[in-house]
């Protein structure tokens, strides 16, 4: 097996796993995100059973070691064909491969599905001649796969077989092209409960608050003491007194609050949309004195705003 690397990746490679004469991954670093390409040559078709079996054996191993946050390409002649025809294998198959499916095919079916990968090649609509991978005596088919996760699959936006460039006299190069982007997930912040205090804007509110602010004043300690505690007792005063008139929010708000956005400010907002179309439509015409008018209303309803 073996895996050949741009010049401009040579940096980025963190390690080399030489599984088996069969089977070796490569693990590169692309800024933050970390791709693990696995190339694999399966057991041919007349081996035993028991062989077949230890390599998906050894290639279940090789992917249970690899984390969840990083990428995975699964790729190489896996000796197989997994057919033109889904067949209970949804999700995994496409539906738009090759041929017939054998008991070889069966098997990388299986193992995708154990492990929630996708065959690739099986999801791009694509000519004959841009499917088959091996021509030998007359026969064509697909040996040749490239999978990845079920969770990665809308960053594969192409594979395809390039029928003029065999890489050796039966295999046909096969191409996969693959979006690698750092995927940011944006945390859920922790909900903090805040006053409601747009509910001043009412006079009953105002009236209230000062009511309270008065009563607890009043009943305030005066025997003096420091600043600081001067200070708690008057900023207690008011932020309580704002919490019982308005109350605490209990919730993110299925909407977003747009308690500054009053009648005065949608009004001076429509005056705005106004003489701009006012303004759009005077220079269809050829008065430029017109123009000029409308533009400085534009410009004076705009400051407005």
């Amino acid at each position: 097996m073996g895996v050949a690397v741009s010049r401009s990746l040579e940096c980025g490679i963190v390690d080399v796993n030489r599984v088996s004469e069969r089977m070796m991954m490569v693990k590169i670093a692309l800024g933050k995100v970390v791709l693990n390409i696995v190339s694999v040559y399966a057991p041919q078709v007349g081996r035993p059973l028991v062989e077949k079996e230890d390599f998906y054996n050894k290639l279940d191993g090789v992917l249970s070691g690899i984390r969840e946050d990083e990428r995975v390409v699964l790729c190489g002649d896996f000796n197989g064909h997994v057919g033109e025809q889904v067949e209970g294998f949804e999700g995994v198959h496409g539906g738009k491969g090759f041929g017939t499916r054998n008991e070889e095919g069966e098997m990388l079916l299986e193992f995708a599905d154990s492990r929630s990968l996708v065959i690739s090649n099986t999801w791009f609509d694509k000519e004959e001649t841009k499917k088959v991978s091996y021509e030998s005596g007359g026969a064509r088919t697909v040996v040749d796969y490239v999978l990845v996760r079920k969770s990665e699959r809308a960053n594969v936006l192409d594979v395809k077989v390039i029928p003029s460039e065999p890489c050796i006299l039966q295999h046909k190069l096969m191409v996969c092209q693959v979006r690698v982007r750092e995927q940011v997930r944006k945390r859920r912040g922790t909900f903090v409960s805040k006053c409601k205090v747009w509910r001043f804007e009412s006079a009953e509110a105002q009236k209230e608050f000062g009511a309270i602010v008065q009563a607890r004043d009043r009943t305030r300690d005066r025997s003096g003491g420091s600043v600081e505690k001067v200070w708690k007792e008057f900023r207690d005063c008011l932020v309580d007194g704002a919490n019982e008139v308005c109350g605490r929010t209990k919730g993110p708000p299925q909407y977003k609050e747009s308690w500054l956005r009053n009648e005065e400010v949608a009004a001076a907002v429509r005056e705005k949309r106004r003489m701009y179309l006012k303004m759009k439509e005077s220079k269809k015409g050829d008065d430029k004195q017109r123009v000029h008018e409308d533009s400085l209303a534009y410009s004076r309803s705009k400051n407005t705003c």
